[in-house]
């Protein structure tokens, strides 16, 4: 099973219907207004940003680092020269009037509107620097990596007395901005609305009361209705996939409990006692009793569940070793076959489920079921995790997990709300789908360049495959689909190739609600997976995930593709101006497959397998070793991961200079 994870800021536009969107859902109290217009109001003071703002900052550590609450406003610290503070707001403004107030901004230091345009718009700073003398003021338009001054549109350095108003007018056509007495203006193209950012750079600053009175632009206010009903479902599935998951293990006695716990302090008793934090601070508190009592089974049981439910699959595969090491119970295997299965060591998942299932009480029937359909799921057998789950759902109706695990399988083999297209898919591929004809045609034919380039690169492919492509419309059921083999990246899954899917076919998954683009992207990338599958190539997943990427991220000009552009996974990376060494390469590229995809190290993992491609791929001397190497020709991906030095030094280089 290959996934094709959604790294990305924000979603591109879906063009789903958008009645009943309620701007409260995402922006709570701090809007006043209906579902055209109103005024979103933060007073950026000393309490926590909401939800609805991405904190994203250059260099390393969090974000939120960062940001220093007190009464006299915020204070954001870029951390010094070149260093980036961006706070960006999930509104899209057709048409909008912002006012910040400054109160401080060390000299040296930037403070900016960045406004980034809807559809095909264009990227702007509207901008206040201190220097020397004074301040300016500015408005620039991103042109390629740079932004550039537009003409006209700059102030001249002037004193101003602070705190002062830092304001914006927004429109399709024009921007204005004004500090102290200075007002510069410019003509702008921004004809679907824009995305608002706040933006520190250099040097501190120190703002309050930030208010923005907007009309919504009505493509953002589509999109922001998809992300409601994605987060529902989300919220829901999520907690099937993580606790809901693990809901019967840690509901089952743990026999002889009562002797383990003998060991334990009266300290230690409460502390174990007491759940009322968060998953990460329950998992913390019990590690530590778990080594403070390295023998105690229990202990380590304990602390390996809640660190699995706390998402520190690697803490709690230790955790769950030593428990299940003597004599242990069928809940504590059962417990370390999910740590296996979800650290990619399915043959021991395997057999510590075998272990667990020679002696397992009834109640725990259900869990065993999901573990091994995730397993089974994991190896692409999806009909056979399909009869597992839906024989167990029918002897425990009520089992709520059961039942969505169920559904899910059932959305994968014989999905009830799609139905077989009359528009042929690439390479000849079932298309099934709860889109019109008219609609899925255009998504056809933009693929036609990619298929040839995919054809391109493995020559010796058939005419046509025997598998299925499955575009679902709207997030809801895509999600609820891909909860079985992809729980563990719920959030982050823009599509999926299956190995025996649909009627036990080769199947890709996809969903048009994360916009055009990017379903064009994903069904590209995940053509990839399937067509070297169908060639019996065998080549590591950095290879198959960095052609994936680097195919997938051509830009179409003049009816071909070009490879000039950074592939928009890796924008973060360039925002953040982040630095992968030779070290982090090489770990992406000896990685093995579950490592590649671990949640801390994906996004470096996959810039380091589609840098390695591209550096190849864009030198014609090297080219050709490429060519061999996606054939599977071991000494050719020997010599393309040779110097992960050179591949570093390549990604470095595309980070910066690459157009966005």
């Amino acid at each position: 099973m290959f996934i094709r994870l959604l790294l990305l800021f924000a979603c591109a536009l879906p063009a789903l219907p958008a009645q009943g969107f309620n701007p409260l859902e995402i922006f709570g109290p701090a809007w006043s207004g209906d579902a055209v217009e109103g005024t979103l109001a933060l007073p950026l003071r000393d309490t926590p940003l909401p939800g609805f703002v991405d904190v994203a900052s250059s260099g390393s550590g969090p974000a939120h680092q960062r940001l220093t609450y007190a009464q006299a406003g915020l204070v954001i610290a870029p951390g010094g020269e070149q260093g980036t503070v961006e706070l960006g707001l999930d509104l899209g403004a057709a048409t909008a009037s912002a006012s910040l107030q400054v109160i401080e901004l060390d000299k040296g230091g930037r403070l900016a509107w960045h406004l980034r345009g809807l559809g095909a718009g264009g990227e702007y700073i509207v901008e206040i620097a201190r220097g020397d003398k004074g301040y300016s003021l500015a408005i620039r338009v991103r042109n390629g990596v740079r932004f550039t001054t537009l003409p006209g549109a700059s102030a001249e350095p002037a004193e101003v007395a602070l705190p002062a108003q830092f304001t914006l007018q927004v429109k399709t056509d024009s921007l204005s901005a004004t500090f102290g007495a200075s007002t510069v203006n410019a003509r702008a193209e921004l004809p679907r609305g824009t995305l608002v950012a706040i933006a520190v750079t250099d040097q501190r600053a120190r703002v309050h009361t930030l208010a923005i009175e907007a009309e919504f632009a009505p493509e953002w206010k589509t999109d922001a209705m998809t992300r409601i009903q994605a987060r529902k479902a989300l919220e829901r599935l999520h907690e099937f996939a993580t606790a809901g998951l693990l809901a019967g293990i840690r509901a089952a006695d743990y026999p002889g409990a009562k002797a383990l716990l003998a060991a334990y302090s009266d300290a230690q008793r409460k502390q174990r006692d007491n759940r009322d934090g968060t998953p990460g601070e329950v998992a913390r508190a019990l590690a530590a009793i778990a080594n403070d009592l390295p023998d105690n089974a229990l202990a380590a049981h304990e602390a390996g569940v809640a660190a699995l439910l706390a998402g520190m699959p690697a803490a709690g595969y230790r955790f769950l070793e030593r428990a299940v090491k003597h004599n242990p119970p069928a809940v504590s295997q059962l417990a370390f076959a999910e740590a296996c299965r979800r650290m990619g060591k399915a043959d021991a998942a395997q057999a510590a489920l075998a272990v667990a299932r020679k002696d397992l009480p009834k109640g725990l029937a259900a869990a065993a079921t999901l573990i091994e359909a995730r397993l089974l799921a994991d190896k692409g057998m999806i009909s056979e995790a399909c009869a597992r789950l839906t024989a167990e759902a029918e002897r425990n109706p009520e089992n709520l997990e059961l039942a969505a695990f169920a559904d899910s399988a059932r959305m994968l083999t014989q999905p009830p709300t799609l139905s077989v297209s009359g528009v042929e898919g690439p390479f000849g591929l079932q298309l099934i789908s709860d889109m019109p004809d008219d609609l899925l045609r255009p998504v056809i034919a933009r693929l036609q360049l990619y298929v040839r380039a995919i054809r391109d690169w493995l020559p010796a492919l058939p005419d046509t495959l025997a598998g299925r492509l499955v575009i679902f419309s709207g997030p809801v059921d895509y999600l609820s689909a891909a909860l079985l083999v992809a729980g563990d990246h719920l959030d982050n899954v823009a599509g999926m190739f299956i190995a025996e899917g649909m009627e036990g076919k080769p199947t890709i998954l996809a969903c048009r609600a994360f916009g055009e683009d990017e379903l064009t992207r994903t069904l590209a990338h995940e053509l990839w997976h399937m067509c070297v599958r169908a060639t019996g190539a065998k080549i590591p997943r950095w290879l198959d995930e960095g052609m994936a990427v680097h195919i997938s991220a051509g830009r179409v000009q003049d009816g071909r593709l070009l490879y000039d552009t950074l592939p928009v996974e890796f924008g973060p990376l360039a925002e953040a101006d982040a630095e992968i060494g030779a070290e982090e390469v090489s770990r992406a590229l000896n990685a093995k497959p579950w490592e590649f995809y671990q949640s801390g190290d994906v996004r470096q993992n996959y810039a380091a397998g589609w840098a390695a491609v591209w550096g190849h791929a864009r030198d014609a001397a090297r080219h050709e070793t490429l060519r061999k190497a996606v054939k599977g020709d071991t000494k050719a991906i020997a010599e393309l991961s040779a110097d992960a030095g050179v591949v570093a030094a390549t990604l470095s280089e595309a980070l910066k200079t690459l157009k966005r």
